[in-house]
């Protein structure tokens, strides 16, 4: 595996920094040496290159990629969105690889915040990219962390290299990444299913008696296998007839709910139309009784039209008074009221009393009464008239809504419902 170019923008004290390691095909050494004093960033390129492949340091302190301390140290002088990115160019053999990692900080008087967003993205020459978990996977398989001691090191960490462990940390990964890890773990378990059927060979050779009965146990359970399934076929059977039955019933029922429904409403219906009748039969013989009295009067009003005429210079009605008393008046000459001398307007009123019946004379105050009766009469009839046709506005629209539902009631089978109606009353 070669480096062949690494990116870098923001990461550390690198603002835009690009670096290619080229090679000569004439050349067959492929070495490069990287020199500079202390402090301008030397580990923080191979850091660059960590961060990038795994999110982390090597040699630092830096543990995830949304970590604020990669962010350039500028880029803290103005309140921004920074995105501190690294892309890694890689080749091996024919195959190209290119690796990028991104991750974006918020700058707020002058201090640096992660907003948790960071992205990994893998791809080959071919041009399809792999994100994110998949991309980390592959980088996994191609370069895994485990070894990672063995290519970056400083040379405080030199020592390392030739470590025992790190010996055998590498092997270990060699096995990982070749699969002869699984294929060991694979041969064990072979290994123990074969020593387990070795020993059970033993076994049913030295009991072959055992296994005999054994067998007959087996065709003894089958057979009652076979007569548990044919029990289980009938459950089925009767569980399908029960399914069918009770989805009928349950249709019935949902009938038997809409018939309710419509049967509750012919019900209201026909109450609400009874009290109307009854309303209206109530007002019309209110309208009766008022049609006779304003009949009355209407029919005899010329003959009172006559009377009142004849009379008309009664302004004082005198029928609470006895004949007695109005005949004492007249010969003493005195008011059978105030006492008064009466003159010859009074005298002739009082005789007229004497010499009519009382019935047959209607003074103005009478009259007044009389018209103010018929005025009222005809009053009360417009009244009782509005309100029937008010009633009667009402009484037709439910007649008409009971019509509608009855039609609606028809298209349900509604004998059956009328019994299953009936029974359910009766429980």
């Amino acid at each position: 595996m070669r480096i062949e170019k690494v990116k870098l923008n923001n990461f550390k004290q690198y603002k835009n920094f690009e670096i290619e390691f080229s090679k000569n095909d004439n050349q067959d050494n492929d070495f490069h040496v990287i020199v500079a004093i202390q402090g301008v960033g030397k580990s923080n390129l191979l850091e660059s290159i960590n961060w990038c492949l795994y999110g982390k340091e090597i040699f630092g302190k830096i543990t995830k990629p949304t970590d604020q301390n990669v962010l350039n140290d500028n880029c803290k002088n103005e309140d921004n969105i920074y995105t501190v990115k690294v892309a890694l160019n890689l080749s091996d053999e024919n195959k190209n690889y290119l690796i990028i990692r991104d991750s974006k900080f918020k700058v707020a008087e002058k201090k640096s915040y992660s907003l948790n967003e960071s992205q990994l993205s893998f791809s080959e020459k071919t041009g399809f990219i792999l994100k994110n978990l998949d991309a980390k996977k592959e980088i996994n398989n191609l370069l895994p962390e485990d070894l990672r001691d063995h290519f970056f090191f400083n040379g405080e960490r030199l020592q390392n290299y030739f470590d025992k462990t790190q010996g055998e940390k590498i092997s270990l990964v060699i096995k990982k990444m070749s699969g002869l890890d699984i294929l060991e773990s694979f041969n064990d378990i072979l290994e123990k299913i074969e020593n387990k059927y070795r020993k059970m060979i033993k076994v049913n050779d030295k009991n072959i008696n055992l296994k005999k009965e054994l067998e007959e146990e087996l065709e003894l359970i089958k057979t009652q296998k076979k007569e548990k399934e044919n029990l289980l076929e009938k459950f089925y059977l009767n569980r399908d007839k029960a399914k069918k039955d009770l989805n009928e019933v349950n249709l019935k029922l949902d009938k038997l709910r809409e018939y309710e429904h419509i049967k509750n409403q012919i019900d209201t219906l026909k109450g609400r139309l009874k009290e109307l009748n009854n309303m209206k039969g109530n007002i019309l013989k209110e309208k009766i009784q008022n049609v006779i009295e304003m009949g009355t009067l209407i029919f005899g009003w010329a003959a009172v039209e006559r009377v009142y005429h004849e009379n008309s210079n009664i302004d004082n009605n005198y029928d609470y008074l006895p004949h007695e008393i109005i005949k004492t008046a007249l010969k003493e000459n005195k008011c059978p009221v105030c006492e008064k001398e009466l003159d010859e307007n009074h005298k002739n009123i009082l005789e007229k009393y004497l010499l009519l019946d009382k019935d047959f004379i209607i003074s103005a105050k009478d009259y007044q009464e009389l018209t103010n009766q018929v005025k009222e009469s005809e009053t009360k009839r417009k009244r009782l008239n509005n309100q029937l046709g008010e009633i009667e506005i009402k009484i037709n629209g439910i007649k008409e809504e009971l019509k509608s539902i009855e039609k609606n009631i028809s298209q349900i089978q509604t004998n059956e419902l009328n019994k299953l109606y009936d029974q359910k009353k009766r429980t």
